[in-house]
């Protein structure tokens, strides 16, 4: 997949690439954020060295919570947004993530398959207060 520049075009042109991709291909893709959000970030994304020092810093713990979120938006073929990263290094950092999901699963009955819809959106705000 093509590096996108990370600004909110270059993020609606990952989801664009991302959402042309059949289910398998991107079932793919989302097995790879949730595994490693940051890895995915900036495999996908031109940062800068302050913007990679600064997700290269985020707590594995929120790695994975992040990378799990995006992957279940993407999974759902959903909107997701991500706020600039800060251009400065700076000592404190802060991230806030906002996402809802739902799922509407009816079972194969009567001969009819079943039917699947899931839905979401999330956004991702990084800070360095």
């Amino acid at each position: 997949m093509a590096q996108q520049p990370f600004t909110q075009q270059g993020i609606i042109a990952k989801q664009n690439e991302l959402y042309a991709l059949s289910d398998s291909q991107l079932i793919t893709q989302c097995n790879t954020i949730a595994s490693n959000f940051v890895t995915w970030l900036k495999a996908n994304f031109i940062l800068d060295n302050d913007q990679t020092d600064y997700v290269d810093e985020l707590p594995l713990k929120l790695n994975r919570f992040y990378g799990w979120r995006v992957a279940s938006i993407v999974l759902a073929r959903g909107n997701f947004s991500m706020g600039a990263l800060p251009t400065q290094n700076r000592r404190t950092k802060q991230t806030d993530f906002t996402d809802s999901c739902s799922a509407d699963y009816i079972p194969p009955r009567n001969g009819n398959p079943y039917q699947l819809t899931l839905s979401g959106q999330a956004n991702i705000t990084f800070q360095a207060p």
